[in-house]
Order: structure tokens, then C-alpha cells, then sequence
């Protein structure tokens, strides 16, 4: 990574910031981070009035676009090859202002939708009502007394049968019994109910007994007055126009998203494309007329950044670059460059964080770890290739998708691991291969248990090994020295530990042995670790202890693997026999996938990262147009 220090002339700051957002390369950090531009009295963040407005006017029609192209998605045939008009620019205020004309009459005709909607429903709740209880209508209407609240309870809270008894015993409560009810029968929409009541307690009957959850059954100004059958009349004629009124309106918003869904989507990129250089301002740094600009770049990219840079202006702007100091370590971004079999582990080490600058990268160590230790675990040649079709699937179904094409990748390393273990093992679906005649186990793991055990914990403690040692020199890079004696110190106890307990195994161990784990926490204590050395020892025996996980996972999958094939060939019942054989090798593989794949990474981010990995403080982030929305572009 290099430092890249750029400067020219004011004029020329938002074309610069646009070619830099074209090219992907250069990281910006704002002027205060960077030490030369520090505390210099520079201006930084500053444009002109005029950009301020434009900035303003764009945001606006860019919200205007986000919710008419939602209002569209979904809507009409497929977009028309059109575009809007932007002859003087995106950012021009005719171009702007007729983006927002075409978004706001969409947003405009989705409202009269909802409107028309709500319309229908009120008017569908009037009719319906009135055809229940046509006769307790009439003849309330007759009362100027008495007041009509007609209510659907839904029952989102409980039964609507049980919601009717208690708005009945409410209602009676708050007008001591001066009320009456109706109600029809429970519909697939709820249960229609009618309250009789008088028009002085109306208020209160709504206030206390309904809540503010319906509105007393009063018809339109237009419905009022009419007799029974013209009130009905009116009610299926306005019914029968909304129903049109709503149809219309959909065919409209169909011929809106055939028309300009796809120029709407358009005019947000080139937007969205025209105003980074005005959302970046805040990077730059002005005095007397010329501007600054201040980021990392990676080194193999930073000549041809320069290229670009001189041919777009012709001279008129300067670029230095120099490698960061080590106090700017922590503050550099890392961009990881691993080979395409280890790329597809960075997003896991992602979840962690980012490696410190100058330190060592750990991703080609967990390609190798992880899939080693699942396959450790999940030794079965038929669950490998289980596992590997569920790979080849996802890759084939989702070929563009970076994130599934690494999830697929990282799940066939997983497999491979899988298959090559259940060869050393000679698991296939557990004991099946063993009745098809296959070759016997190289090494029986449920048979030699304690032998699977001792692997296990030797695994861990090399793993640690390799970790203290990576984490040594990642310290010695940056210039941690006592750290990187103290990780130093790890490696020699973990590597000696494994030793004494081969050595104790074996039944050769003596006193001596012990003056190499002796010296090494010596020069831990000395380096200045303290006290605090001493007292990590048990911290390194339970972190070796805690690969033991990866024996016991290990017979747990092969044993219930053993338990599905005895089901299997056990039954009388050869077919039942063999679904429930096969339902639980499906149970054991998906138990068998998740849980090796968990503590494969646990035992990477708890136990390895503690002394293999110092964590950055930045990714690596080049200044970039924004992606493609993914509905409508």
C-alpha cells in the first residue's frame, strides 16, 4: 500500500473526484488523518452555494425516483427502450426538474390508487352492512335518537366470537343496558356485528367500549336522505365505478412502467454517478485556489492511477506517493491478495476483521486448516459427495452471485477434505460401504478412540504452534518486538508441550525435558510479560484442550451414521426400513455440515486468532461509483 498525496487547482477538484470514482483505485481519507495536512489551517469540506443547491435539487429527485420506480416494480411489459432527455448534463435543473415532473405524477397516480382503494372498501363495508341487517336499519332510521356503529371484528386478538361477548358486556356496561346488538354469521373477513345506542352516550360508547377501533356507521353526504333501495342502488353504482376507477388506474401505472421504468432506473445511476464527486467534498482540502487530496492506494496500482491522472489533465495536477511509516500502520487499509483457491476464505475472516498492515495475512493458512479440521470431523466419503453436489448445485444456480460462488467453493474444499478422510477412515454413509464391499478403514476411529483423541489435541497444539509463530512475526513487522517475543515464547511452549507429551506417552520422560518449556517462560517473564506469563500457562492448556471438540464431534456424526445403517438393514420392513434409514442419515448429514463447519471456524477465531492475529483497524474501500439498484436497472 503507498501513501498518494494529490494536489492542482480548485477548478479541477470534481473532475478529478470523478475519474478517481471511474477508476477504483484511490482509498480517500479526510485532510486531519493525514499528518503532512494535519493542523495547516486548510479548509476542507467547502463548495459553492450554487453545488449546494444542485446537491439538494438531485437528492430530491433521486427520492422522487426511489419510490416511483418501487410504485412500478412488478408492473407492465417490459420496459421500452427510451431514456429522459439530459442534453446539458444530469445535474442540469431543466434535467432534474423533469426527472421529478415524470417520478411525481407515478407517485401522484399510485396516491389516487390508494385513495380509490380505501374508497372501495368503505363502500363495500356500507353495503355489506346494509344487506345484513337491512330491517334493523330501516328502522332505526326512522329515530333521530338513536345511532347505528357497525363493526367487523376480526379476531387478530383472540376468537371473534369471544371479542363480540366482551364488546357486548362493554357496551351494556357503558349504557347500562340501554343498547341493542345484531350480528351475522363469521365470514372468512370476521364477524359484522351492529350496535344499537343512544345518540347521547355515542361519545362515550366509543370512547370506553370501542376504542377508537371502528367509526359509527354514517353513509356519505351523497347516500343520505334516499329510501332503503336507493341507498342500495347507489351503493352498487359507485362500487361498480370505483371497481373501474381502480382497473383504469392499474393500466395506467402498467403504461407508466412500460414508458419509464427503465429510463427512470437510468436517470438514477447517471444521478446518483453525477453527484459522488459532490458527496466527497469532505475529502478535499482548499487553500488559496489550489485543492488537496490525501488516500492509499495499493503499490502495483499507484502507476497506472498516475497514467490516468496525467492523460485526463494534462499536467495540470500532481500525485506523489511514498510507503507508509510504521506509525501509520494501524491507520492503513489492507487490500488481501490471495490466490484464487484462498480468496473465497476472506469473507470468513471478514467476520473477524481485517489483518493489521504489515502483518501476515492468515487466509492461506485457514484454506488449508479449515477444510483439514472439517474433514477431520466429518471423515465420510458419502457425505463428502453429498456435500459436493449441494456445491456443484449452488454454483450452477447462482453462477453471478460472488457470494454464493465462494460459499460453493469453500464448501467443495470442505468436501474434498471430507472424502479424503473417509477413504483413511472407510466411512461411506457410515458402515454402507463396508455391506457394498468397499475396502476396510486405514484407521478406525470409533475402535481406537483414545488413539483419535491424542490426534485431536496434537492437531490443536500444532495449530497453536502455527499460529504463536505467525503471530511472531506479524509483531516483529510492525515493530512490536516484545509481543513478538512473548508469541515467540508461545510457539516453544506449544511445540515443547507436544514433544513432553509424546515423550510421556512413550514413557521416556524425564526431569530435563522440562528446562526447554522452563526457558521459554523465562524469556517470557523477562521480556516483560511479568507475572502474567506464568499465570497463562493453564491458558494454553485449555486452549490445546479445546480440539478435543473435533474427536468428539467426530464419533458423534460416525456413530449416529452407524445408528442410521442399523436401521436401515435392521428393519423387517425393508421400505420403512429404508426411509427411516435415509431420514436419518438426512439429520445426521445436515448436523454433520453445520456443526464441523461452527467449530472448524471457532476454533480459528477464538483459539488460533489469539496468538496468530493482530487485527487492522481499516479495509481497504477505493472511491467508487455506487452499484447498480438491483430492481429495475
Amino acid at each position: 500500500m503507498r501513501r498518494v498525496r494529490i494536489t492542482g487547482p480548485s477548478s479541477q477538484a470534481f473532475p478529478l473526484l470523478s475519474l478517481l470514482a471511474s477508476l477504483e483505485i484511490l482509498h480517500l481519507v479526510r485532510p486531519d488523518e493525514d499528518p503532512v495536512f494535519a493542523g495547516r489551517g486548510l479548509k476542507a469540506g467547502e463548495f459553492s452555494q450554487a453545488d449546494r443547491e444542485t446537491l439538494a435539487l438531485a437528492q430530491a429527485a433521486l427520492e422522487a425516483i426511489d419510490k416511483a420506480l418501487e410504485v412500478l416494480s412488478g408492473k407492465g411489459r417490459l420496459p421500452r427502450r427510451a431514456a429522459i432527455p439530459a442534453p446539458k448534463g444530469w445535474l442540469d435543473r431543466e434535467t432534474l426538474g423533469e426527472v421529478e415532473r415524470i417520478a411525481s405524477s407515478i407517485l401522484r397516480a399510485q396516491a389516487d390508487q390508494e385513495t380509490a382503494r380505501k374508497e372501495l372498501w368503505q363502500v363495500e363495508f356500507y353495503r355489506f352492512m346494509f344487506e345484513e341487517f337491512s330491517a334493523l336499519i330501516q328502522t332505526v332510521a326512522e329515530s333521530r335518537e338513536m345511532e347505528l356503529t357497525g363493526v367487523i371484528l376480526t379476531g387478530e386478538e383472540g376468537d371473534p366470537e369471544r371479542d363480540y361477548l366482551e364488546l357486548e358486556e362493554t357496551v351494556n356496561r357503558v349504557t347500562q343496558g340501554a343498547c341493542a346488538f345484531a350480528r351475522g354469521a363469521v365470514r372468512e373477513f370476521g364477524l359484522p356485528a351492529l350496535i344499537v345506542s343512544p345518540l347521547s352516550l355515542s361519545a362515550r360508547v366509543a370512547r370506553e367500549a370501542l376504542g377508537g377501533r371502528v367509526k359509527p356507521l354514517e353513509l356519505p353526504e351523497e347516500f343520505r336522505g334516499r329510501t332503503f333501495a336507493a341507498t342500495m342502488r347507489a351503493l352498487f353504482e359507485s362500487e361498480f365505478a370505483l371497481r373501474g376507477r381502480l382497473a383504469q388506474g392499474e393500466s395506467d401505472l402498467a403504461e407508466m412502467a412500460s414508458r419509464w421504468r427503465a429510463p427512470l432506473a437510468m436517470a438514477r445511476r447517471q444521478i446518483r454517478m453525477a453527484i459522488e464527486p459532490l458527496l466527497r467534498a469532505e475529502y478535499l482540502a482548499h487553500s488559496m485556489g489550489a485543492f488537496f487530496l490525501t488516500g492509499w492506494a495499493p503499490a502495483h496500482r499507484v502507476d497506472p492511477l498516475r497514467l490516468e491522472v496525467a492523460k485526463a489533465f494534462r499536467g495540470e495536477i500532481m500525485l506523489f506517493d511514498l510507503p507508509p511509516a510504521r506509525e501509520e500502520y494501524e491507520a492503513t487499509p489492507v487490500a488481501l491478495r490471495n490466490n484464487f483457491l484462498a480468496r473465497p476464505f476472506e469473507r470468513l475472516l471478514a467476520l473477524y476483521g481485517p489483518p493489521v498492515y504489515g502483518g501476515l495475512d492468515p487466509t492461506p493458512a485457514m484454506a488449508v486448516t479449515l477444510p483439514f479440521f472439517f474433514g477431520f470431523i466429518l471423515g465420510d466419503a458419502g457425505y463428502a459427495m453429498a456435500l459436493g453436489l449441494l456445491a456443484y448445485a449452488m454454483a450452477r444456480r447462482w453462477p453471478s452471485n460472488p457470494l454464493a460462488r465462494d460459499a460453493a467453493r469453500v464448501m467443495a474444499a470442505f468436501a474434498l477434505a471430507s472424502a479424503a478422510f473417509g477413504a483413511v477412515y472407510g466411512e461411506f454413509f457410515g458402515e454402507l460401504g463396508a455391506h457394498m464391499g468397499m475396502p476396510g478403514p486405514l484407521w478406525d476411529r470409533k475402535a481406537g478412540a483414545t488413539e483419535f483423541l491424542a490426534a485431536a489435541l496434537s492437531l490443536g497444539a500444532a495449530h497453536l504452534c502455527l499460529g504463536s509463530v505467525m503471530g511472531a512475526m506479524t509483531a516483529a513487522r510492525i515493530g512490536r518486538h516484545r509481543h513478538a517475543i512473548g508469541r515467540a515464547a508461545d510457539a516453544v511452549l506449544f511445540a515443547s508441550g507436544l514433544w513432553l507429551a509424546f515423550k510421556a506417552g512413550g514413557g521416556a520422560w524425564d526431569r530435563w525435558d522440562m528446562a526447554i518449556p522452563g526457558a521459554a517462560l523465562a524469556v517470557k517473564i523477562f521480556a516483560g510479560h511479568g507475572v502474567e506469563a506464568a499465570l497463562e500457562i493453564p491458558k494454553l492448556a485449555a486452549n490445546t484442550l479445546s480440539y478435543a471438540r473435533l474427536m468428539a464431534l467426530g464419533l458423534a456424526s460416525v456413530i449416529f451414521a452407524d445408528i442410521a445403517g442399523e436401521v436401515a438393514f435392521g428393519s423387517e420392513m425393508i421400505a420403512a426400513g429404508a426411509v427411516a434409514g435415509a431420514l436419518l442419515h438426512l439429520m445426521n448429514f445436515i448436523i454433520g455440515v453445520f456443526g464441523p463447519a461452527i467449530q472448524s471456524v471457532r476454533l480459528h477465531f477464538v483459539e488460533f486468532f489469539s496468538y496468530g492475529f493482530i487485527n487492522g483497524a481499516v479495509v481497504y474501500a477505493p472511491l467508487a461509483y455506487p452499484p447498480p439498484h438491483q430492481s429495475g436497472e
